[in-house]
């Protein structure tokens, strides 16, 4: 109690005091001293989605590790069997009828099945029986192509080797040229609005043929893959001018350059101590959409990688497992098998080659890849443990029928793939609330 005068009047001010007791259940919210030198600081990732937001663009490296998202959801949503006519000459029933009969001879053989697709407005169709290309628009109901183009005179006569084509290209810049590779071991080159035959022709001193090709974004280098095992390069400026604007009259596309696959494959020393590396047939090569310097090329016997055409070394490369791993002795069937890249991330999608799946590969153009020819456990391991980087795995997608081409959607990735019993297979992201919600349901 407080006693107070003021103009003689006395007031009395009261405190009341509580002390408060120290409970022993609070010593364990206690946080005890400690010194300031054993103190360290605490190093966390930062959170990349934040990061991502403030800046306004999406890394490469950001991307590269979000695509695994992306990879989990692909399955066979849906597929689109061939209706084999029986009644008529079909060609496809035929050729699945003799190599049906003639599965012990391996001499005699019939190639069957969907070896090309292609996402475009008008169509484009050859034949590894003949020599001309067949232009289609899709926008006509009609079976009767709006162009035809054909070659020159054959360079072998048929009863040496059939002089077809094998595989065709479209100039970015320019929709009236176009390039296809022949059987006879040259690439052809035609300008639609001059003429229907080729006003030039490209070929290597090997003569094998081609059975892939592409041209860079540029339009400056276009590419063959051969039957050899070789990826040969022209320079279709000349030395001189532009490819669009040279004259008919004065071509000349000089070699550039010709490279084994199996002697690069060589050089990766991991890889010759653990296989024997033979030459092997190229069936078909392709550039990344998302990084212009990187060639995939896929091989007879079910290998792919990339070559890097900055320093013309193979960077990435993918083995399957061998048949044999899942009790099968049936050697792997020589069909042509051409993969296709997905729009983004560098992922390379390829038809299995001793059974029935698609492999998504991670082709990404670092060493943090998973095919990276120097990737290594430990790396990964220390890797994850400083930086906190996530590692792309390459993905296997089991389908109903085996595949031998992809194509893949340009703008939402979605893999159309041909298989060999001439059926369409549609790869795509899986949306997994619909489907438990109908799992619910039923």
């Amino acid at each position: 109690m407080l006693m107070a005068f003021k103009g003689g009047f006395c007031f009395e001010i009261v405190f009341n005091f509580h002390i408060y007791p120290t409970y022993p259940v609070m010593e364990r919210f206690m946080i005890p001293f400690v010194a300031q030198e054993s103190l360290r600081p605490l190093h966390r990732p930062p959170w990349k989605r934040s990061a991502v937001e403030l800046i306004g663009r999406i890394s490469t490296r950001y991307k590269h590790e979000s695509c695994q998202l992306l990879l989990d959801l692909y399955a066979e949503v849906s597929s689109f069997g061939n209706i084999y006519n029986t009644q008529c000459d079909c060609p496809t029933h035929i050729a699945r009828g003799v190599s049906a009969a003639n599965q012990n001879r391996p001499n005699t053989f019939i190639r069957e099945g969907i070896t090309g697709l292609q996402f475009d407005s008008k169509v484009c169709c050859i034949s590894r029986h003949h020599n001309v290309v067949l232009l289609y628009d899709i926008g006509y109901v009609s079976s009767k192509p709006i162009e035809v183009l054909e070659t020159r005179k054959p360079r072998f006569s048929q009863q040496e080797l059939h002089n077809g084509l094998s595989d065709v290209v479209f100039a970015s810049a320019d929709k009236s040229r176009l390039l296809a590779s022949g059987l006879d071991g040259a690439i052809y080159i035609w300008d639609r609005r001059v003429s229907n035959l080729p006003f030039v022709s490209l070929s290597s001193s090997s003569q094998s043929p081609i059975n892939s090709i592409q041209l860079d974004v540029e339009d400056r280098v276009v590419f063959g893959a051969s039957k050899q095992g070789i990826i040969h390069a022209w320079d279709l400026r000349g030395g001189r001018a532009s490819f669009a604007f040279q004259s008919h009259n004065e071509v000349h596309h000089p070699l550039l350059t010709s490279l084994k696959v199996s002697s690069l494959l060589e050089k990766i020393s991991p890889l010759k101590a653990q296989s024997k590396i033979l030459p092997s047939e190229i069936h078909s090569i392709n550039l990344d959409p998302s990084c212009s310097y990187q060639l995939a090329f896929h091989l007879d016997d079910g290998w792919s990688g990339v070559l890097n055409l900055n320093n013309l070394n193979v960077t990435h490369v993918h083995c399957p497992p061998p048949p044999w791993l899942d009790g099968s002795d049936e050697p792997i069937p020589q069909y042509l098998r051409r993969p296709a890249w997905l729009p983004s991330c560098s992922v390379y999608a390829v038809g299995s080659s001793s059974g029935s799946g698609v492999y998504l590969l991670d082709f990404f153009p670092d060493k943090t890849s998973a095919c990276y020819v120097d990737f290594s456990d430990a790396l990964q391991s220390v890797t994850d443990e400083s930086k906190g980087v996530q590692f792309i795995q390459n993905r296997y997608i089991p389908v109903s029928e085996r595949v031998l081409v992809c194509a893949a959607h340009p703008q939402n990735g979605t893999i159309i793939a041909g298989s060999k019993r001439s059926g369409l297979l549609m790869i795509s992201q899986r949306n997994q609330t619909n489907e438990t919600s109908r799992h619910e349901s039923s």
